[in-house]
């Protein structure tokens, strides 16, 4: 996002410069190719409303891009967090039905909270084991994976699996 800021300044200042040469073209001269005729004539160049006008359009654009910039950042954030959650759900969920069915169990599978899974310390993972559900002889597992936005807002995502002996 400074990147961001840093580039629309850049641009602000290379607008500015070129309106100060443009406006420096645009100043009018005394005509002495007549004498005493005191006439002024002006050189070719823009006029400072028409500077203006451009510069307030340019920063009109300027703000919507960086408002549609921000939005797609924040759309690639959610999706890279919500791939992230499933990545970490599925992993576990591949663990639970690759054990052995009498190890997969609440006491083996406990709470990992927000800061203890390794290179993911905004996400939060949790085990739900149900047995005999839906039949008997079997367990449904559920991982559900919880995280923070930059905003503070919690999101979660849940894979349910089932197992059987």
């Amino acid at each position: 996002m400074a990147s961001v800021a840093a580039h629309v300044h850049q641009v602000f200042v290379y607008v500015e410069t070129m309106c100060l040469q443009a406006c420096m073209m645009s100043v009018p001269h005394h005509d002495h190719s007549v004498p005493g005729s005191g006439r002024i004539r002006s050189q070719r160049g823009f006029a400072l409303t028409e500077i203006l006008v451009t510069v307030v359009l340019l920063s009109i654009g300027f703000l919507g891009l960086s408002a549609m910039m921000l939005g797609t950042i924040r759309g690639v954030s959610r999706s890279n967090s919500m791939t992230t959650a499933t990545t970490l759900a599925r992993d576990k969920t591949e663990q639970m039905i690759h054990a052995n069915y009498d190890t997969v169990m609440p006491a083996n599978y406990p709470l990992e909270d927000y800061n203890t899974i390794a290179g993911h310390e905004r996400f939060q993972r949790s085990v739900t084991i149900t047995d005999d559900a839906p039949q008997v002889q079997m367990k449904t597992i559920l991982v559900t994976v919880s995280w923070k936005d930059d905003q503070a807002q919690t999101h979660s995502l849940t894979i349910t699996s089932t197992i059987n002996q």
